[in-house]
């Protein structure tokens, strides 16, 4: 499908602006999507939510002349406000480029996923062809998470079917939906409108029961509690301080003002049930001052579980800001953290860094089981206290290593020091043996 994409993006280019390229082909291939829905309609195994979105989808229109299928392609999309601005886009292809690109679109098949009644996988599909048609347009890379993120929340916080999960930085849905996928609601809150109708979509697309709503979370009642909460902020945001200071969820204190990264923090421990994972940049692991004090205060409160350090360039390949998981519980049995550097799972890619599905069951393993390796161990608070409760991985992992390190290091240096003795006297044995052949 990400040629077929690429190729469609090819033929719009000269004919509007990258970022409306963007929106005109989403709006197609979620217009595919309904379309093969609409020709399933008889034989779907179990009811779907997206039927409701199909009403207006008349396949029979769009096998005549060219003008035909671009005008009903544009009648039937209209009633969709996230197509709006697709439409208004597509409106720009002369009638022999959109020929051309509808026949590309034509290419890709959701019938047979849909016919199985596979649905998650048809969700997964439409949301990775989504990441690759945004992967390009700077402002909609800030309303998603690396997949691989995804990845690795998903198979930690292992959310049940019981369980409820929220994301008060829903974005276009994919974290909140791929880690929620078995949870009865999901809830999520973006502050971006095109970002949240899209989240509401995708919903749709993933046949799951809950809502999106369009709004700042940082400001209101923000009484909204789920078992699970899961967050993926923007890095060191800034706003107007007088908007977010002295809010219900600044229980732990009042943050810094050089950002809102504590304001995110605080409001996911606030509002999560029984646990929670933030995506943190470095400075939440060690920064002082106000920001440190809530930081210590949550810590002596028990309410971090762990930390995995993340590689560079996981969220941009431009973006090198280290970044973190920070994983959450309430009513924890031990006061231990355990610190995980899992820098060594991931391989670099032009684009970015990628890691091996093997990996990936290695990371979850190592963090659900609490593995003690090279790169993980728990660190207790009085460790935590000595160093001034900051939380940065790579100084517990070095701490810890450090004494074996140094042992290490001497012993190789003594068996080298008596290699090298035992060798000049060899040597010293044998000069004498020549000088004396030599005065004889």
């Amino acid at each position: 499908m990400e040629n077929v994409l690429w190729r469609i993006a090819d033929l719009m280019r000269g004919y509007m602006r990258n970022e409306d390229t963007t929106h005109a082909i989403y709006t197609m291939v979620l217009y595919k999507l309904l379309a093969d829905f609409k020709r399933e309609a008889e034989y779907l195994r179990e009811p779907h939510r997206i039927m409701n979105l199909t009403t207006g989808i008349e396949i029979e229109r769009l096998k005549n002349s060219v003008y035909d299928i671009k005008r009903g392609f544009e009648m039937q999309m209209r009633e969709i406000d996230v197509a709006r601005k697709g439409i208004e886009s597509i409106r720009n292809l002369p009638e022999d480029t959109f020929k051309e690109v509808f026949y590309y679109l034509d290419t890709i098949d959701f019938t047979k996923e849909i016919a199985r009644g596979n649905y998650q996988l048809v969700a997964e599909s439409f949301l990775k062809a989504q990441e690759t048609i945004f992967s390009r347009t700077r402002s909609m890379n800030e309303c998603t998470t690396p997949e691989n993120i995804i990845s690795i929340l998903k198979g930690i916080m292992n959310v049940k079917g019981s369980e409820s999960i929220l994301d008060i930085c829903a974005g276009t849905g994919r974290l909140l939906i791929d880690v929620g996928i078995k949870a009865n609601r999901l809830i999520g809150q973006e502050m971006d409108g095109v970002c949240a109708e899209m989240a509401e979509i995708n919903m749709i697309v993933a046949n799951k029961d809950g809502e999106i709503i369009q709004s700042d979370s940082l400001i209101g009642r923000n009484n909204r509690i789920a078992d699970v909460v899961v967050c993926h902020p923007p890095f060191g945001k800034k706003g107007f301080q007088e908007h977010y200071q002295f809010n219900n969820y600044l229980r732990w204190g009042q943050p810094a003002k050089t950002n809102l990264d504590f304001n995110f923090l605080s409001l996911v421990v606030s509002q999560m049930g029984d646990r929670g994972a933030v995506v943190v940049p470095e400075g939440v692991l060690f920064r002082g001052g106000a920001d440190g004090e809530i930081r210590e205060r949550m810590i002596r409160e028990n309410l971090i579980e762990g930390i995995i350090a993340l590689p560079s360039g996981i969220l941009n390949p431009s973006m090198s800001v280290p970044a973190s998981l920070l994983i959450l519980k309430k009513d924890r049995k031990t006061k231990d953290i355990f610190m995980f550097d899992a820098k060594s799972y991931f391989k670099p890619i032009r684009g970015g860094v990628t890691m091996s599905e093997e990996n990936l069951k290695e990371i979850v393993s190592t963090y659900d089981e609490k593995i003690i390796t090279d790169t993980s161990r728990f660190v207790g608070l009085k460790e935590i206290e000595e160093n001034g409760y900051v939380l940065t991985v790579n100084r517990y992992m070095i701490s810890e290593t450090k004494e074996n390190d140094e042992k290490v290091s001497v012993d190789e240096l003594i068996e080298t020091l008596k290699t090298l003795e035992n060798d000049m006297v060899c040597s010293k044995e044998k000069t004498d043996e020549i000088l004396k052949k030599i005065k004889n």
